[in-house]
This record gives structure tokens, sequence and C-alpha cells, in this order.
């Protein structure tokens, strides 16, 4: 989505780091799960707010699975109902693929993740530049 010539190894140099990934995982599920057992609207809005969770550990790995959490909330602060739609617009699309009978998912996921990533650049942009 950025534009870079990835080589063939990038595409596996996220299990160097399966360690921090599987914590950060539990972290994000305990604290979900604690919000959902509060209510589920107040759950539904802490997943959002942690959606960009991923990306932060890829932009910056030195952070904890909580500082990650963190700054994906700040990052979604004032995006969330972005994102909403966002989802909502993929998972129709992925359910128009009923329609080829599933042929249609090999083209719309790898869209949606490139979606996907396209919108946290854009959030990171916007608050980088609230926040120099």
């Amino acid at each position: 989505v950025r534009r870079t010539k990835p080589d063939f190894e990038q595409i596996f140099s996220g299990f160097q780091r399966w360690g921090r990934a599987t914590w950060a995982l539990i972290v994000y599920f305990v604290r979900v799960l604690l919000w959902l057992l509060l209510l589920i609207i107040p759950g539904l809005i802490k997943m959002i707010a942690y959606s960009q969770m991923w990306y932060v550990l890829v932009d910056q790995p030195e952070l904890t699975a909580g500082q990650a959490l963190k700054r994906s909330e700040e990052l979604m602060r004032g995006h969330k109902l972005d994102y909403l739609l966002l989802v909502i617009l993929l998972t129709l699309l992925a359910l128009a693929s009923v329609v080829t009978l599933f042929i249609g998912l090999f083209w719309i996921i790898p869209w949606a993740s490139a979606a996907q990533a396209k919108f946290y650049d854009e959030v990171r942009q916007e608050w980088e530049f609230r926040n120099p």
C-alpha cells in the first residue's frame, strides 16, 4: 500500500515477532472481553478503537502490547465511525461474493486488506500532523 517494492522474504518477516504478536492478541482479547462483559456497545466501540493495533506494532515494533493498544485508541479518536462504515462496506462486498460462488473472495480479501492498511496510513498521517 505504501508503494514500496517488497522482497519475497518480507512476506514472512512477521514470523520473527510471533511471541510479541501472540501476547498482543491475548492482551487485546482480554481487554475487549472485559469491555464486552460491561455491555455490548462499549465492547464494540473498544474493538474499533483497538483495530489499528497490528499496524502500530509493525510500524513501531519496540512498543509493548499495551502501548500499541493505547496508540491505536489515540489514532482512532474521531475516526471510529469512518472505520465502522469501511468494515460494513467490506462485509457487504464479501457477502456479494456469494453470488459468484465465493470466486470473488480471491479479489475482495486482498482488496479489503489493502483498504484497511490504507485507512491506517491516512489516520496515522493525520495524527502525526495534529501531534508533531
